[in-house]
């Protein structure tokens, strides 16, 4: 579904952040082109992000961030989180960066 070889880096502001199981999401407006895109990111569960720093209130509506995402391969708005740059600019990931089967 995602192109673990390409890691794509979005650069917006956060309109929602969804701590959630079984997949935490993060949806990021992305100005392209001078148009507002909805990107919808899906990361690991909570628990696991919880073990690499990540709480429920990481990210907040109107955080502007840099997510780095994995793309579809179909090339759609969505993908799978990598990492993100906080305001502060300190990185967080999603915890499981060995690579996956293919």
């Amino acid at each position: 579904m995602y192109d673990r070889t390409v890691e794509t880096p979005l650069e917006g502001v956060v309109k929602d952040f969804e701590w959630t199981n079984p997949h935490v999401k993060i949806q990021l407006v992305v100005n392209e082109n001078g148009r507002a895109v909805q990107h919808t990111v899906e990361a690991s569960g909570p628990g696991r992000m919880a073990a690499h720093g990540w709480k429920n209130s990481t990210l907040k509506p109107g955080d502007r961030i840099v997510l780095t995402v994995n793309p579809l391969k179909t090339g759609g708005t969505d993908g799978l989180f990598v990492r993100v740059q906080l305001p502060d600019g300190s990185v967080l990931t999603r915890g499981d960066l060995q690579p996956y089967a293919r």
